[in-house]
């Protein structure tokens, strides 16, 4: 047997027992650099025993000092473990320190074991999250045991599931410091702000956090401190990636050390009143680097008009929604619009607020919209007013709850802005629709009688259309051709030249009628012409035909 004096580590290639070896006392060391690749330090257990491409535990030669450290990969639902010798007097004021990094997103379980030989006897301690990603940066690490109140002699670090990757190196098992640094930060962020938190151990009063841009050198930052936690960062630029360090004051003067380097970006820019989006600017745009999707969203090639290609569909199956970028100074004086389409069988949409973007906790409902008070298929403006908040949150979510299983809804031309101090007439609706009327009701906004309306062909230009005005929640519009599709707006009075914005009906189709004067018709929709039918009667689908054979049953001109 090979002795080692002072307690260093001792080394041992995988044939030899680690019963054998000595304990690890306080201060002990290991580099991992006394064994040929890929074989691991023969004190130390691991698991797998073999190795594969995908699923191993040995030494490899990426390294934070020397020439090796030990890798731990998984892959698929595998779990993979790393276990120390034996640890001298180990109890709740201990701790283990490292050099972790991996190239891909992972997560490394710190634990004890009470048997070290029987990996079911782990038990998680911490759990390290590894989010570099690429960025090739080790890290070191600290596990402080300050809440550990069992009987295991060994600690073990586990990789499982998925594909996970972690490199452990330089090892040090040791006492833990009087002023422990903070673990475990957390960052919520804004267009200009982060909100960090942290899990504090030992004995500190207060916390120095440093910031600044990705890789600034410590030392050079934005130095703040707080007694309390969590700590909000003001005054940062939107879309910006930031690092950090958190360290504890312990008083008269102690500190603990920093952390290690953490990572946020900042969300991008707040949309401020009064903002519209239409979609258009397809994947490389806004909607796709700035919304958050919570489930089922996507752009399709669709739009409420004939000018607009493309319109934001939802389709959620399970819970979920499609969240606005922040919006700015949001509060009881705002409020959205935007254009509604529902298709696909019956759904709510709960229109609704977020404190946290990504977070569905924090989404506090406001207003429903069912599909059940809509025509399927057809595009309506939505209003709506939050002049009855007073939550805190800063985004608006569109939350789809299906009733019918393929049930969707479309959204367009979407508005943040200002609530107007005169407001459109709401719960406009068509009571009647003729061959040459449509008749019209709403309900005025308080103290508000006047109204304007103005109409015309599909798609006319407003300003160019037909004028109405009067007063009172009712009108008829009149002196329409039969079988046309219009369009409507219709906008309260409210004096001293003071106009609400327009509210539009669109694509509202006069039923069919004797017509008066010139009438034309092309024949040039797939569908068979409308007001026309066959003689005799044939199935279309059958005979897959849209040839005219006779008009329809009245003379042309009345």
């Amino acid at each position: 047997m090979l002795i080692l004096q002072n307690h260093t580590t001792s080394y041992f290639t995988e044939i030899c027992s680690p019963d054998d070896c000595d304990a690890l006392v306080v201060n002990d060391t290991q580099g991992f650099e006394t064994t040929v690749q890929p074989h691991i330090d023969g004190c130390w257990r691991k698991s797998p025993i073999s190795s594969s491409t995908y699923y191993f535990v040995k030494t490899v030669g990426s390294a934070h000092t020397g020439s090796n450290s030990v890798g731990m990969r998984v892959s698929s639902n595998n779990e993979a473990f790393l276990i120390t010798p034996e640890l001298s007097d180990f109890n709740n004021s201990k701790r283990v320190s490292f050099w972790l990094y991996s190239p891909e997103n992972s997560n490394l379980n710190v634990g004890t074991i009470l048997d070290p030989d029987d990996i079911n006897t782990f038990e998680p301690y911490r759990t390290i999250t590894i989010n570099d990603g690429g960025g090739n940066q080790w890290r070191e690490v600290h596990v402080d045991f300050e809440n550990y109140t069992g009987s295991a002699n060994h600690v073990a670090f586990r990789v499982r599931g998925g594909y996970s990757i972690a490199y452990i190196d330089d090892f040090i098992y040791e006492d833990s410091p009087s002023c422990i640094t903070p673990i475990d930060a957390e960052t919520i962020t804004y267009a200009t702000e982060a909100s960090i938190n942290w899990t504090s151990l030992g004995n500190a009063t207060s916390w120095d956090i440093e910031y600044g841009l990705e890789d600034f050198t410590l030392g050079t930052g934005t130095l703040v401190s707080t007694a309390s936690k969590p700590f909000l960062l003001e005054g940062l630029e939107s879309d910006t990636v930031y690092d950090f360090y958190i360290r504890s004051n312990c008083g008269g003067g102690e500190t603990s050390d920093w952390s290690h380097s953490n990572e946020f970006t900042t969300a991008c820019p707040a949309l401020v009143a009064d903002y519209t989006y239409d979609f258009e600017d397809g994947y490389n745009g806004e909607f796709y680097n700035c919304w958050e999707v919570l489930g089922s969203g996507y752009l399709v090639t669709d739009g409420n008009t004939s000018a607009s290609t493309r319109a934001l569909r939802i389709a959620n199956s399970i819970e979920g929604a499609i969240v606005t970028p922040e919006l700015f100074e949001f509060n009881s004086s705002k409020r959205i619009k935007f254009w509604l389409k529902n298709e696909e069988g019956d759904s709510d949409l709960v229109v609704g607020t977020l404190a946290v973007q990504n977070d569905m906790s924090t989404f506090t409902p406001y207003q429903t919209i069912s599909s059940s008070d809509m025509v399927e298929g057809e595009w309506q403006q939505v209003i709506i007013n939050f002049e009855n908040y007073t939550g805190n949150g800063r985004f608006v979510a569109f939350k789809q709850v299906q009733v019918d299983s393929y049930a969707e809804f479309y959204i367009d031309e979407f508005v943040y802005q200002n609530t107007p101090d005169c407001l459109e007439p709401v719960d406009v609706e068509i009571t009647t629709i003729t061959d040459t009327t449509i008749d019209l009701q709403w309900s005025n906004a308080s103290g508000i009688t006047d109204w304007e309306i103005e109409y015309g062909l599909l798609n006319f230009e407003l300003g160019s259309g037909t004028s109405l005005s009067g007063n009172g929640e009712s009108t008829t519009v009149s002196n329409l051709y039969p079988d046309s599709a219009y369009d409507i707006y219709i906008r309260s009075n409210c004096g001293g030249g003071s106009y609400s914005d327009w509210y539009k009906l669109q694509n509202i189709h006069t039923i069919c009628g004797p017509f008066l004067g010139s009438y034309t018709q092309n024949f040039d929709d797939s569908e068979f012409a409308n007001c026309w039918s066959r003689l005799p009667i044939v199935d279309p689908e059958v005979d897959n035909t849209n040839i005219v054979d006779v008009s329809y049953q009245y003379p042309l001109g009345g």
